[in-house]
């Protein structure tokens, strides 16, 4: 196995045993590119009965709990079956697609205000993943088409270029994040030397290795920038006493939904403002909010339904 991988993939892998509802998450976008090899499949089989979590956990009343190792394993269904069901980014649908299945008023009229502002919209995977992945989407969208944007795409190439050293001085292991940096960064390399089109966007986002390490980067910068600038967000976490303890249950794990202050903090970290449209069903006009805040003009929009995410494409004026 050594001599096949490097070492970093093998302890991921150790990692991934050890500490399954800790660790399987975080490093799923890494095992993903090696998940069908035979020697990684052996090296699995091997630590199994060595490393297997007890197969029950039994109450004091004689009620039986689910075990950790059987909580993942329903987790992992449910996500197989998400898998199976959605692509992790569609084409772009018309704005007009969002009344499919849909006859409550409110919603309608918001719907028809949608499209005096968007062109349409690119439907993304439910699976917890979805507000980074639509922002890095629309983001890339965004650069890939407007040419007048060049100045901010360098300035979020030297963002990137320079954050790896920032992690690591900050406690982030090397090895658990230089693949996913290496990732982000050559991705931005290429927007700003072969002038993607869209279609090459779309076809970045779509392979599951390319687009899960770009969120799981996110993911990391999101992370570090609670960390580095805790005061300001702890107010925002009344359920949460130590920033460390959210990050890691709450932040770096793929899978685990972002709330408000996820999305501040990872749109102030890159500095790239977003808009989000609100549809839901509250009467009147469409509700927007703006992150950071709302002193800057976008560079990307996101739409938001309860519970999900997906990123919008605006009419060119």
């Amino acid at each position: 196995l050594y001599t096949q991988y490097d070492t970093s993939l093998i302890l991921s892998i150790i990692f991934y045993r050890l500490f399954p509802e800790s660790y399987c998450l975080s490093f799923e976008p890494y095992l993903n590119r090696y998940r069908n090899s035979e020697a990684v499949a052996k090296f699995f089989s091997w630590c199994q009965p060595k490393l297997k979590l007890p197969q029950t956990m039994i109450g004091t009343n004689g009620d039986r709990f689910p075990t950790d190792e059987e909580i993942i394993e329903q987790d992992e269904i449910i996500r197989s079956e998400i898998v199976a069901q959605s692509a992790l980014i569609d084409p772009l649908l018309p704005i007009d697609f969002l009344t499919k299945k849909e006859n409550r008023a409110n919603i309608i009229k918001k719907i028809e205000e949608l499209k005096r502002s968007y062109l349409g919209f690119r439907s993304v995977r439910g699976d917890g993943n979805c507000f980074y992945r639509s922002f890095l989407l629309a983001v890339f969208v965004r650069f890939s088409e407007d040419p007048s944007l060049q100045a901010e795409l360098a300035a979020l190439y030297l963002k990137i270029e320079g954050s790896k050293d920032e992690l690591v001085k900050s406690g982030f292991p090397e090895f658990g994040i230089e693949d996913f940096w290496e990732e982000f960064r050559n991705q931005l390399v290429r927007l700003q030397t072969e002038k993607m089109d869209i279609k090459t966007v779309e076809t970045i986002f779509t392979d599951a290795s390319s687009s899960d390490y770009l969120v799981m980067y996110a993911r990391f910068l999101t992370s570090w920038y609670l960390q580095t600038n805790a005061e300001k967000f702890m107010p925002y976490l009344q359920d949460c006493s130590n920033m460390l303890q959210f990050v890691r249950s709450d932040v770096e794990p793929m899978g685990k939904e972002a709330d408000h202050v996820q999305c501040m903090a990872l749109t102030a970290c890159l500095d790239i403002p977003i808009q989000i449209e609100y549809l839901d069903n509250n009467p009147g006009p469409i509700s927007r909010i703006n992150f950071p805040d709302d002193t800057h003009e976008p560079v990307a929009f996101l739409l938001y339904r309860p519970g999900h995410y997906d990123a919008l494409q605006r009419i060119k004026h």
